[in-house]
C-alpha cells in the first residue's frame, strides 16, 4: 500500500511550501480510501482538525503581517519628521546666506546670527545622528523578529511532521480496526 501513494507522500518542502489545504486535501484522500467505512464522527474529526490548521496558519500569518506593517509605520514617520527638520535647516542656511548678502553693515550682528545658526545646525544635525541610531536599532529588531519568525516557522514545520506522522499512525490504526470487522 505504500508504493500506491508514493508519489503523493505529504513532503513539507522548506523553499516551496504548498498552502496547509493542499496538505489536508491529500490526508482527506488517504483517509478517505483507507478508512471508507469510518464514522461520520471520524469523518468530522478530520474536516475540524483541517479547518483548525488553516485558521491557525492564517491567524500567524496575520499578526506578522500587522506586526510589520506598525513597525514600517514608525519608520516612516521618523523619516517624514528628518525630511521636514532637514527642509527646515535647508531654508534657514538659505536664509542666513541671503541675510549674509544683504547686510554686510552690521558685521557683530552678524556675527552673533551666524553663531545662533550654527547652534541650530548643531542641533538638528544631533538629532538627525539620534533618528539615524533609532533607525538602526529598528532595523536591527526588524532583523531580529524575522529571525524569530523564521525560527517559529521551522518549529511550526516541526511540528507538522509529528502530526502527519500521528494522523498517519490514527489512519493505521483505524485501517486495522476496520479490517478486523
Amino acid at each position: 500500500m505504500a508504493d500506491k501513494y508514493a508519489d503523493e507522500n505529504i513532503v513539507f518542502d522548506k523553499k516551496n511550501p504548498q498552502p496547509a489545504a493542499h496538505y489536508i486535501a491529500i490526508l482527506t484522500k488517504f483517509f478517505n480510501e483507507i478508512a471508507p467505512n469510518a464514522t461520520q464522527k471520524q469523518k468530522d474529526t478530520l474536516t475540524s482538525l483541517g479547518k483548525s490548521t488553516i485558521m491557525v496558519g492564517i491567524a500567524n500569518i496575520n499578526k506578522i503581517n500587522q506586526k510589520s506593517e506598525i513597525e514600517l509605520d514608525g519608520l516612516k514617520k521618523k523619516i517624514d519628521g528628518l525630511k521636514e527638520k532637514l527642509h527646515t535647516a535647508d531654508l534657514a542656511k538659505a536664509y542666513s546666506l541671503n541675510k549674509a548678502l544683504f547686510h554686510t553693515k552690521n558685521n557683530s550682528h552678524q556675527k552673533i546670527d551666524n553663531e545662533a545658526k550654527k547652534e541650530e545646525y548643531e542641533k538638528i544635525d544631533e538629532e538627525i545622528r539620534r533618528v539615524s541610531k533609532d533607525a538602526d536599532a529598528m532595523s536591527e529588531e526588524f532583523h531580529n523578529n524575522l529571525m524569530d519568525h523564521k525560527e517559529k516557522l521551522k518549529m511550526m514545520e516541526y511540528e507538522h511532521q509529528i502530526n502527519v506522522a500521528e494522523y498517519k499512525k490514527k489512519i493505521e490504526s483505524i485501517k486495522i480496526q476496520l479490517m478486523m470487522k
